[in-house]
């Protein structure tokens, strides 16, 4: 009985947590990604010219330097999409910087991340998970919601170790 109760809880928990990963796509995901094709650009042209092995910490920089946390974010959303176009190799490695810089926004991180390199999801989610400050539960709704299809077990399965 015990177990029963627990499952309806864990199933309650999930449904309620994937209903606010599709609220948090459409309000912040949706308008963070609804940058301005300058903000990209801007983002690119500051990138374009550094090294690949100092990428992510670049990208970590730029990110610590915004003053406000919404500019932070913008900033953080900005910089992983455009590693993801320029250079998707070290997308990982710049999720981690970008996250250890501001913990507070590695969902929208994530969610730039997968949905910029789909091929990359899981190397993204293993490497989000694993980052100081950061609880991989609650990953699990936004990962969800963003993971490409047919990926959503190996998903869930990567955040659940």
């Amino acid at each position: 009985m015990k177990i029963l109760v627990e499952k309806k809880r864990f199933n309650r928990r999930m449904k309620l947590g994937f209903h606010f990963a599709l609220i948090f796509l459409t309000t912040f995901g949706f308008t963070a990604f609804g940058q301005t094709k300058d903000q990209l650009a801007a983002a690119e042209g500051l990138l374009k010219n550094v090294p690949t092995a100092e990428i992510a910490a670049k990208a970590a920089e730029f990110v610590s330097n915004a003053p406000t946390k919404e500019i932070m974010l913008n900033v953080a959303v900005s910089v992983t999409r455009a590693v993801g176009k320029l250079k998707p190799e070290v997308l990982s490695a710049t999720v981690a910087a970008v996250i250890s810089a501001s913990p507070v926004h590695a969902p929208a991180v994530v969610t730039a991340a997968m949905l910029s390199v789909p091929a990359k999801a899981l190397d993204v989610i293993t490497v989000a998970s694993h980052v100081p400050g950061v609880e991989s539960k609650d990953l699990i709704p936004i990962a969800l919601a963003a993971a490409p299809k047919g990926m959503a077990k190996e998903v869930f399965a990567v955040l659940n170790r």
